[in-house]
């Protein structure tokens, strides 16, 4: 396994984990404020399902804020980072020695 694909795993459980919570989370305060198991239910489909995406997105802005890239469902600290971790060998370049 690559570096890149095992952050791509990590990022994934991460968010799965973080949606996970927020369902939880959700249900548990609108069927406390309604004592309703079907607004508690909807609520916590509707509500945490808008706000990972929301969430995903202002990930992406501030990565890029930060001069940051977002690449292929993983934010890195830099562009620069990002490169130097997928370049490749010239052909007939000494190793080690990236285009």
């Amino acid at each position: 396994m690559t570096f890149h694909d095992w952050l791509r795993v990590n990022v994934m459980a991460k968010t799965v984990s973080f949606a996970i919570t927020h369902f939880t989370v959700a249900f548990s305060v609108a069927y406390a404020l309604t004592g309703d198991l079907a607004v508690g239910g909807a609520v916590a489909l509707i509500e945490p399902a808008v706000n990972t995406v929301a969430y995903h997105l202002h990930e992406k802005v501030w990565a890029r804020r930060a001069g940051g890239c977002v690449t292929r469902a993983v934010t890195t600290p830099c562009c620069a980072a990002t490169a130097l971790l997928t370049a490749r060998p010239r052909p007939g370049s000494p190793a080690g020695h990236a285009a």
